[in-house]
C-alpha cells in the first residue's frame, strides 16, 4: 500500500487541506484502512475490485462519496487492486461548498452524486472513463471549483480563524480563551461551530488533541506514554488513555507497540 500527496490547486486553498492517493496493485490483497477522528471531512473516490466495506456497520460504499467528521473509529476494507483519491476538506467546507448540514454527516457518508444534477452526472461519467491519477484529481478539483464559484458566500471568518487556532494549538486552547482571543461570545462560537463544523469547539479541540498525540506516537524521540500525555496537554495519564480510547477504539499502548 502506497500513499502519495498532491498539491492543492490555488483556487481551492481556502477549502481543501490535502489531496492524497492510496493504492495497492497486489492482486487479491485485502487492506483494512483505519479512519480515526482528525477534524477534517472529505471526499473519497475509488477504483477497486469490489465495493469497499465500511466497518463496523458492514456498509458497502459507492465509488464517490462525501464523509463528515469521524468521531467513532471506523475501518474501510479495500480489495486490491485499488486506487483511492482522497480530498481532505477544511473543517467548515462541507457546509460552505455543498450546503449540507455537517451534523448529519458525523460518523457517516453521503453519496452526493446519487441525484441527477448535470454536473454530478458528468463528473461520475468522466471519473469512470479516466484512469490517470492526475487527470482524476483535476476532474475532482474542477468540480469543486465550480461548486465554490456557484456559492455567493465565503467561509465564515470567525469559524475559519477559530479552527486554525485550535489546530495550531494542537487542541490545547480552551473555548473561553478562544472566544476571548476572537472577541466573540462563547455562546455564538458554540452555535456557529455546530452549524459549520458539525461538532462543538470543545469536541473539535479534543479531536485535534487526540490526532496530535496519535501522530507523536510514531516519533522515535518519544519513548514513554507519559511523554505523550504532557507533550499534548492532557491533565494526566488517565484522561489521556480515556480520550485516546474514545477516538481510536484501542488503548494508546497498543498503538505505541505498533510504532516500534
Amino acid at each position: 500500500m502506497e500513499t502519495t500527496h498532491f498539491t492543492v490547486p490555488d483556487a481551492l486553498q481556502a477549502y481543501v487541506k490535502d489531496i492524497l492517493v492510496i493504492e495497492n496493485s497486489v492482486p487479491d490483497r485485502v487492506d483494512s484502512i483505519p479512519f480515526y477522528a482528525d477534524g477534517f471531512p472529505g471526499i473519497l473516490y475509488h477504483n477497486s475490485k469490489s465495493a469497499p466495506i465500511l466497518l463496523p456497520r458492514a456498509k458497502p460504499l459507492t465509488e464517490l462519496f462525501l464523509y463528515g467528521q469521524t468521531i467513532k473509529p471506523i475501518i474501510i476494507k479495500f480489495h486490491a487492486p485499488y486506487k483511492v483519491v482522497l480530498v481532505e476538506l477544511l473543517p467548515f467546507a462541507v457546509k460552505m461548498i455543498f450546503d449540507v448540514n455537517p451534523r448529519e454527516l458525523n460518523d457517516d457518508c453521503y453519496n452526493f452524486l446519487a441525484g441527477e444534477k448535470q454536473d454530478d452526472v458528468a463528473l461520475k461519467r468522466q471519473l469512470a472513463d479516466t484512469e490517470g491519477t492526475e487527470q482524476q484529481i483535476a476532474l475532482l478539483s474542477s468540480y469543486l471549483e465550480t461548486q465554490v464559484a456557484n456559492r455567493s458566500f465565503t467561509p465564515h471568518q470567525k469559524i475559519k480563524l477559530a479552527s486554525e487556532i485550535i489546530i495550531s494549538s494542537k487542541g490545547g486552547i480552551t473555548v473561553t480563551r478562544l472566544a476571548e482571543q476572537l472577541k466573540f461570545s462563547e455562546r455564538s462560537l458554540q452555535r456557529l461551530f455546530k452549524e459549520y463544523v458539525g461538532v462543538s469547539p470543545k469536541q473539535f479541540a479534543k479531536i485535534i488533541q487526540f490526532q496530535a498525540s496519535l501522530n507523536d506516537m510514531f516519533d522515535p524521540g518519544i519513548n514513554k506514554l507519559t511523554e505523550l500525555v504532557y507533550e499534548n496537554g492532557f491533565a494526566d495519564q488517565s484522561h489521556f488513555i480515556r480520550d485516546f480510547k474514545r477516538y481510536a477504539g484501542t488503548k494508546p499502548s497498543w498503538h505505541k507497540k505498533k510504532s516500534i
